[in-house]
């Protein structure tokens, strides 16, 4: 009977022992997964009193980083969703910088043909007298073609040619009017915008941009500038590729609508002269790469996209749902995201266009998200103080104040010049179908009232690693 007794006391105090053990347990993990909730209190400080939790994928680099939202609520709140646009199919625009593919990794090589490719050419390819010439595209089909095309265009700075075959429905008239424009107006901004000039290739002194059928909207191509000797398909001349659509004799095409993608494109061609200029060929991530040509091309043409941009930022689906910037999908949606946090580093940063022209001189910093902030450390101060203390808070503070959309101050895109965009930027929709999000990327929850269970009891269990959430305007 002793024995007996003496079991089912040991049973009952192991029971016991084990019972609290997992109790620790649960609460260890619960006060771990809480570590990734941050509650900020904007209600006093910066007169914005909803309520709302913001997740975010704090990853800086390109490795396509994706990760796991870990639990939500079970859905985002009617009074806010019926107020969202539920569009948001993919636009690839694809105008961009072609990034060094495999074949340039080999660096030793690709310097001995830079340097070696002047002498190796007997004379430039396109003169003032050439009137046709076969050119190397990535056409519609993304495969490297040869075409024929025709100039058009002589001015100043530049060569314009469209492809032979696409003359007939080409609005010669509206060439002429870009040839100029850029001879005019987008080659003397940029270059003093950026105290940088095309390295010229071929010895012409003319930037070529040829309209083709292309597989994007435009493109520059970094190969042009090496020798033909090294890489096949070079056209071994300092040139932009522009889709034909774009000259089309429709009625519908006008000079604003190719300076958009010329300066931007003419930006690319910049950035990779300084470069060569300082002997790197190196390249930055392609968010880097293509924000700052945004960045630029805005005090060319001036700000007219920036409408559908931020438009875009608050209305989106994609965006909505996760997708990034830092991990590069070539989306359209990427370069809005993109163009408007560089945005935010540069009024924060209280500068203008030298932000973006000291974001090109920073490849020799690094060719990630530290040639940005480094910029932003040494500028973004409130009195004596850094408003930022790590990329992880630029990040964050950029998408609060999204959400929030203050005149001025942290949580704003305004500074003493005022605050352009105010005005364009909508609330952001809530997420919807994500359980992703991307490198950069975030997603917003909304609530109608701090009462709500899935605000105060909020528990994101499962999400990844670099996955941070701030709840706003959270108290006990």
């Amino acid at each position: 009977m002793f024995f007996f007794l003496r079991y089912f006391i040991s049973l009952f105090i192991l029971g016991v022992i084990l019972f609290l053990q997992g109790c620790t347990a649960i609460q260890s993990n619960s006060a771990e997964i809480y570590e990734q909730v941050i509650d900020i209190d904007l209600s006093a400080t910066h007169n914005y009193s909803l309520h709302a939790i913001i997740g975010i994928n704090i990853y800086p680099n390109d490795h396509d980083n994706e990760e796991n939202t870990g639990l939500l609520p079970l859905h985002a709140h009617s009074s806010f969703r019926s107020k969202q646009n539920e569009g948001g199919n993919i636009q690839n625009k694809g105008f961009s910088e072609r990034q060094f593919d495999s074949k340039l990794l080999d660096k030793a090589t690709v310097k001995s043909s830079f340097k070696s490719q002047r002498s190796n050419r007997k004379s430039s390819l396109v003169t003032t007298i050439t009137s046709t010439h076969n050119f190397n595209i990535f056409a519609s089909n993304n495969s490297i073609q040869t075409i024929e095309a025709t100039r058009v265009y002589a001015g100043q700075h530049c060569y314009v040619f469209v492809e032979t075959s696409q003359l007939s429905d080409t609005d010669l008239s509206l060439v002429n009017e870009i040839g100029s424009y850029f001879d005019t107006v987008i080659y003397p901004i940029s270059t003093t915008n950026f105290d940088q000039t095309p390295y010229d290739v071929d010895n012409n002194g003319k930037l070529v941009i040829l309209y083709a059928n292309i597989d994007s909207d435009g493109y520059f191509y970094p190969i042009d500038m090496y020798s033909s000797e090294s890489f096949e398909e070079s056209n071994e001349t300092d040139m932009l590729y522009i889709h034909n659509s774009y000259i089309e004799d429709s009625g519908s095409t006008t000079v604003s609508k190719n300076a958009r993608v010329i300066a931007h494109e003419f930006q690319h061609l910049l950035n990779r002269s300084y470069r060569i200029d300082q002997g790197n060929i190196g390249s930055y991530e392609t968010w880097i790469e293509e924000g700052l040509a945004e960045g630029a091309a805005k005090y060319v043409i001036g700000p007219s996209f920036s409408e559908e941009h931020f438009d875009t930022l608050a209305s989106d689906s994609f965006i909505a749902n996760g997708l990034g910037f830092i991990t590069w999908s070539g989306m359209f949606q990427s370069y809005v995201l993109s163009h408007t946090f560089m945005e935010y580093a540069r009024i924060q940063s209280d500068m203008g266009v030298e932000f973006y022209k000291q974001l090109m001189m920073n490849i020799t910093v690094a060719n990630d998200y530290r040639a940005l902030f480094a910029i932003v450390e040494e500028n973004a101060f409130e009195g004596s103080n850094s408003k930022f203390a790590s990329f992880s808070d630029l990040l964050r503070d950029y998408r609060i104040t999204n959400l929030v959309n203050n005149e001025t101050g942290l949580y704003s895109y305004g500074n003493d010049e005022g605050n352009p965009y105010r005005a364009l930027l909508n609330s952001p929709r809530n997420v919807s179908s994500g359980s992703t999000i991307h490198a950069g990327g975030a997603i917003y929850i909304k609530f109608d009232s701090a009462d709500d269970e899935g605000f105060l009891n909020f528990n994101p269990v499962g999400a990844g690693d670099n996955i941070r959430y701030y709840r706003i305007n959270y108290s006990i």
